[in-house]
């Protein structure tokens, strides 16, 4: 007989054969919504053009920018034509050819990048149709020439600022040496100049008291401090004392400051010939281009490259459904692998993860009592003590399940023993234990460190039941090699001669590889298949399962929606606990 396991999951030629009508349905719908989409779209352009900037290292008369690299040039002026600036400009002149377009859009839009181990900036700019685009790249190249020629000029006129105020202190040396020269000689003009230098200084004074703006008042504390300077030289002037010696000296400091008036002059000519000579800094323009036109594909190519598409989702999308329609949604289902369903449990909706303890007159506890109850005929049948609860993967509820259905066998009056074997997540010791640390346990009790009395720790189950846990413990192993070990199979041995049933808890089956050790110390197992899981999941267990030689005892379908049958019950639940149903029952958890 061919099972659903034998058949594996169906391929993609059949899942669209099996969905045939929903493949040609969204096949057809998507080429039309392809043209439909085509036609709505704008059309787009895109527009280039490429600026190679001077070598200013070279042509830097200024002496401005002669500290900087020619990388940080290049990486300034491409910070000059992505500012505000230049955008505003760009914006201003796009407008004289026609065309709106925002300061904004400009600074999101226009992309300028410089083009590795070069001087050249590229900018461009997409646009929807291929006017714009070539307006707006050509407006803010323009905008960034404009921007650049003022910074020149203005640079410029700085310069010769300086260089007018190193010449007029010069000048105020020159005259007041003069004035020397004129006292050493006897001529005695100096008490006239300085009452003109005074007059002047408290004229500044008057200016700086009522002027307000940055610039100018700068300019007055320069032509303050100048005339300070000066008053103090004609000062010095007058004391100097008129012997041949200091004619001299006067004299040559004269001709000194005659010939740095010189060199100054001689600068001022060449800056001013610069400033007015000197280009944008743009050695070449390449003017802005075409790079790019959608103009739309034809009306055929764009609906068979939409129905292409379309195909292709629809086959994911049959191919889904066909994976899906795979999967677990009855109890049932899974004996089509060949194995016997002993329980399905609901996904709890009590506010406990051990109802059976917490909440013995829910629904849920029932669900487990009936687990308990059909694995002690199973156990019987098998004539096993010791079983595995065995899941593919995490998330099953293999370790609630095994609580639950331990504290339940415990309560019909059977010596219960849990060994967790799952060292990695350790569930069950924290179901069972709550946030008690766990110091000792299995490994010690292998290691012949403490004896079994010590290892143990028994659980309150509320009753006369009798149930112990069997924890990791705090010895560093390896689990792998732990669980080979010919020690623990010893250790099992003695502990099946104290204890009517004995369950373990093992890792997730098909994820951990350490699992099948733990299952083959018990020979008996248990499979934990939740709702709606895979069905070749399920098939990979079993094959595991059988290879490794574990009798499977049969399937607990977990975490499947609530039986209505448990919730029926009526007055039959009232006693399960031999108190006749006084205490009240716990509520259930809303919206859930």
């Amino acid at each position: 007989m061919v099972t659903r396991a034998d058949q594996g999951p169906p391929s993609v030629l059949k899942s669209a054969s099996k969905h045939k009508l929903l493949v040609a349905a969204i096949t057809i719908l998507t080429a039309i919504a392809a043209v439909i989409i085509a036609r709505l779209l704008p059309t787009q352009a895109v527009a280039r053009a490429s600026i190679l900037l001077e070598d200013t290292a070279t042509t830097d008369v200024l002496g401005i920018n002669g500290q900087l690299s020619q990388d940080r040039l290049v990486q300034n002026q491409l910070e000059v034509i992505q500012s505000g600036t230049v955008a505003a400009r760009a914006s201003e002149i796009a407008a004289e050819q026609g065309v709106e377009i925002s300061i904004p859009d400009l600074l999101e839009n226009v992309d300028a990048t410089t083009v590795t181990d070069t001087d050249v900036i590229s900018v461009s700019y997409a646009g929807d149709s291929e006017r714009t685009a070539l307006v707006v790249v050509s407006s803010v190249i323009q905008a960034f020439e404009e921007a650049i020629l003022d910074q020149s000029q203005i640079q410029t006129t700085t310069v010769l600022a300086r260089l007018d105020s190193a010449r007029d202190l010069l000048l105020d040396e020159l005259d007041a040496i003069e004035a020397q020269v004129d006292e050493a000689l006897g001529v005695r003009q100096i008490d006239g100049w300085i009452a003109r230098v005074i007059d002047e200084i408290v004229a500044v004074e008057n200016a700086l008291a009522t002027t307000t703006g940055t610039e100018a008042r700068a300019l007055l504390v320069t032509r303050s401090n100048q005339l300070s300077t000066r008053l103090a030289t004609l000062r010095q002037a007058a004391e100097v004392e008129t012997t041949g010696r200091s004619l001299n000296r006067l004299v040559q400091q004269r001709d000194e400051l005659n010939e740095q008036l010189a060199d100054l002059s001689s600068r001022r000519s060449a800056v001013r010939i610069e400033g007015e000579t000197e280009g944008s800094g743009i050695a070449f323009v390449d003017p802005a281009q075409l790079i790019s036109s959608s103009q739309g594909a034809g009306t055929l190519f764009t609906a068979g490259a939409g129905a292409a598409l379309g195909f292709l989702i629809a086959l994911g999308i049959a191919s889904a459904l066909s994976r899906g329609s795979d999967a677990f949604s009855s109890r049932r289902d899974p004996e089509a692998l060949g194995i016997r369903l002993l329980a399905d449990i609901p996904r709890i909706q009590v506010d406990t993860a051990l109802p059976v303890r917490d909440a013995p007159r829910s629904a849920e506890a029932e669900a487990f009592r009936f687990a308990a109850s059909n694995l002690a005929v199973a156990m019987d049948q098998q004539h096993a003590s010791t079983v595995t609860f065995i899941s593919a993967t995490v998330g099953a509820g293999k370790s609630t399940l095994l609580a639950n259905t331990a504290i339940a066998t415990a309560r019909t009056g059977k010596k219960v023993l849990v060994i967790d074997a799952d060292f990695g997540n350790q569930t069950v010791s924290h179901l069972l234990l709550g946030k008690i640390s766990i110091d000792f346990g299995l490994t010690e009790l292998v290691g012949n460190q403490i004896g079994i009395d010590e290892a143990i720790r028994p659980i309150d189950t509320v009753g006369a039941a009798h149930l112990d846990l069997l924890s990791r413990g705090g010895l560093q192993v390896v689990a792998p090699d732990f669980f080979a070990q010919d020690l623990v199979s010893d250790v099992l041995e003695r502990l099946q001669a104290q204890y009517d049933v004995i369950f373990i808890d093992s890792p997730p089956f098909l994820q951990v590889a350490y699992s099948g050790p733990v299952a083959r110390l018990a020979g008996s197992g248990v499979l934990v298949i939740p709702h709606e899981s895979p069905a070749r999941r399920t098939s990979d267990l079993i094959e595991r399962s059988q290879f490794l030689g574990i009798e499977i005892l049969g399937y607990v379908y977990n975490l499947a929606p609530m039986n209505p049958e448990l919730l029926e019950s009526g007055g039959s639940m009232k006693d399960v606990l031999g108190d006749r149903g006084f205490a009240a029952p716990v509520k259930a958890r809303s919206g859930r």
